[in-house]
This record gives C-alpha cells, structure tokens and sequence, in this order.
C-alpha cells in the first residue's frame, strides 16, 4: 500500500515575486498524494463522495486546512508553477509479459479513455527499478520478483 506522510511544518510564505520555495513544492506534492489515496480509497468506494481534479482537491485543502491558510491567496500561482516544475519530473514504467511473451498488461488511466503501461514520476531518491516497481505495484497489484533496468526509451509528443 503505498504510504502517505504528513507535512510535518507549514509551507513558507514566498514573498511576492518569488519563486516558490521547495517548501511549498514538497506540500504541494503531500497534497497530491492525499489526492490519489482520496481518489483510490475513498472516492472509488464511497458513492457520496465525488471525484475531484488535483487542481479542485487542492484548493479545497488550501480552504480547510489551518496550516495552508496563509496560502489560500497564492493556491493557482503554487499550483501553476508545481505542474510546470512536476512536467520536467521523468515518469518510469514497467512492462509486464506473460511468459511466452505474447501478452502485455495495460493499465487505463483515471479518466478510462486511453491505456498505458503501468508508469508513474519517479520519487525523489529513487532510482528508475524502484520507481517502475513501485508503479507496478500501485497500479496493478502486482510487485514483480525481479526487474532489470532496460534501456531508456524516450518518447515525446510535438
């Protein structure tokens, strides 16, 4: 189960004009893993419960929670500027096949319009084996005995 930890302090206040800091940074990727265990635990099992964007969960966090209150003006700037910092992260996958090698496993993504490998952004400290495991397991359930780091495949869209 993949754990979640609590921002331990909270965020600093950048002054106006600056760049966020990494502590605002590192809140701003709390939120987002509260936002998948919210998304993965509760709103797929609980039927009152509606499913939300991060931009939405995170605003209603900023709303609610006492330590990010002395945010809640900055929350679309913060958010704006960690998606631009979040976009430069590498994401890893895993390729799982049957041993006959003829099939693979697809996971669909959130909004079930398109499917993938089983991938995800690569945690700080981690290395690319780590991260690909941890993805297979999150998002298939499966931890795989073994992986091997291949070559890199980069792909990009124009």
């Amino acid at each position: 189960m993949m754990q979640v930890q609590a921002v331990s302090h909270p965020p600093t206040l950048a002054p106006a004009g600056k760049k966020p800091t990494m502590d605002e940074r590192a809140a701003l990727f709390q939120i987002e893993q509260c936002y998948w265990f919210y998304e993965d635990f509760y709103a797929d099992h609980h039927v009152h419960l509606t499913h939300l964007k991060l931009n939405d969960f995170a605003r209603k966090l900023f709303n609610h929670c006492i330590l990010l209150q002395p945010l809640k003006a900055q929350c679309e700037s913060m958010f704006q500027d960690f998606k631009a910092y979040q976009s430069q992260i590498p994401v890893v996958g895993g390729i799982l096949l049957n041993p006959a090698k003829t099939k693979l496993i697809l996971v669909r993504n959130w909004k079930g319009t398109s499917w993938s490998l089983p991938r995800g952004k690569v945690n700080q400290g981690e290395s690319d084996v780590e991260c690909a495991k941890r993805e297979v397991f999150e998002e298939c359930g499966y931890a795989p005995p073994r992986a091997r780091s291949r070559p890199r495949i980069t792909l990009s869209s124009p």
